[in-house]
């Protein structure tokens, strides 16, 4: 029998034991985030939670395109 549908079943999402969470990103943001930690002279870890910091701080979530469009005010700035 052919299923038109995959179904999943909500669970909840459990932290790691370890004391610091891993979060997979591809290398050239990689790179770039280790490009910025070694011109500063800091260490990987404190440049990218400081650009996670600010990047959290400054998200908006929308359930439609639409919602972007309107929130924009539409006086061309």
């Amino acid at each position: 029998m052919e299923q038109d549908k995959i179904i999943f079943v909500k669970k909840e999402r459990k932290l790691p034991n370890h004391q610091w969470p891993r979060v997979r990103i591809n290398r050239e943001t990689y790179k770039a985030i280790d490009d910025i930690a070694n011109e500063a002279s800091l260490n990987l870890s404190d440049v990218t939670t400081r650009l996670l910091d600010f990047a959290l701080k400054h998200v908006e979530i929308h359930k439609k395109i639409s919602e972007i469009n309107s929130n924009e005010g539409g006086d061309g700035k």
